[in-house]
């Protein structure tokens, strides 16, 4: 990949938001590392278990052969076909540049521009199944999320604080319900048309609403890709259950299951660089309602974070050796 692919896949901010991003990441991990206890956190990680870290790790590859079968059924969904070996090769190019683009979705941005050079004539309906593909994501861990509280019913709701964790995962499951529901069914043209919206904008959102109906009118193959995303997640809280084991945190899978759904939220939010230092703050706010002390919670999130990193390295020698050369991505006329 050149420089300039690189700069294009880029997010498209100001220099001053980049700016600002940087200055919250430094400023939220200065806070964090200035109040850690240090002898207690060499004392957790001198107690570490290696092959609780080790099976963790390996929890947090399957994933991403998981997400490669994802997205290619949905972008076999958009008319995109791709074959399995070529996607599983994007997944782990995006996953090596997630260490050095900034933003959380870098990845996903690269992931796009090589999809793009396999279908090069697929912009709109690759890019929609790329936000399908984040979408979906994000609407399954939050279900999963909640069932591990049903889980364990009497440990959520017998504290304040979990109760309004439950609630924040119930609010988004139902706004994202409802926003499906809302691109599915509501005539957005006739609405754009009514708010005389740039033809550029309702253009936009038109082609939005054909994807998710092409979702809808083939529910096997939606269904298919919400099955194959369960254990994507399990496999997540797994590798994470395995990372407290490791450290000796007191915190059992439901819970962990909790903490990585809000983790996951909160750094999709654009306020920091990659997530650095809302991460870390995050897993300290939500351990501590569990009882874990700011030092190993810090450490557990170092732990996860290197966990991460360690993959993204595994998956360089596949962009070593990729070569972006067309292949014959096939269109199967579902309409642009």
């Amino acid at each position: 990949m050149s420089d300039a692919d690189i700069a294009a896949v880029r997010p498209p901010a100001t220099h001053w938001w980049l700016l600002a991003r940087i200055s919250v990441s430094a400023l939220l991990l200065v806070y964090v590392f200035r109040n850690a206890h240090w002898s207690e956190l060499l004392g957790v990680l001198g107690g570490a278990s290696p092959v609780w870290l080790l099976a963790g790790w390996l929890f947090f590859g399957i994933p991403m052969l998981l997400t490669s079968i994802r997205l290619r059924w949905l972008l076999q969904l958009q008319g995109v076909r791709i074959p399995l070996e070529r996607v599983v090769a994007i997944t782990c190019v995006g996953q090596f540049f997630n260490m050095f683009l900034l933003g959380s979705t870098g990845g996903d941005a690269v992931r796009l521009l090589y999809i793009l050079r396999e279908a090069p004539d697929a912009k709109a309906r690759a890019g929609i199944a790329m936000v399908a593909d984040r979408a979906l994501g994000l609407v399954v861990l939050d279900a999963i999320a909640l069932a591990a509280v049903c889980s364990k019913w009497s440990l959520f709701m017998g504290s304040g604080d979990l109760r309004r964790i439950v609630w924040i995962l119930c609010a988004i499951l139902a706004v994202s319900i409802m926003g499906v529901a809302i691109l599915i069914l509501a005539p957005l043209p006739r609405l754009s048309a009514a708010l005389r919206l740039p033809a550029k904008i309702a253009g936009g959102l038109a082609a939005v609403q054909r994807a998710a109906r092409q979702y809808a009118r083939a529910p096997g193959g939606t269904l298919a890709a919400v099955a194959v995303t369960v254990p994507v997640h399990l496999s997540n809280s797994a590798g994470g259950y395995c990372a407290a084991r490791a450290l000796n945190l007191p915190v059992g899978y439901a819970s962990i299951a909790v903490i990585l759904a809000i983790v996951f939220f909160v750094i999709s939010i654009p306020v920091t660089v990659s997530g650095h230092g809302l991460r870390e703050s995050i897993f300290v706010l939500m351990f501590s309602l569990f009882g874990v002390g700011a030092s190993a919670a810090l450490l557990y999130s170092l732990c996860y974070l290197a966990f991460t990193l360690a993959w993204s390295l595994a998956c360089g020698p596949v962009y070593l050796g990729f070569r972006g050369r067309p292949v014959s991505a096939r269109m199967n006329g579902v309409p642009a």
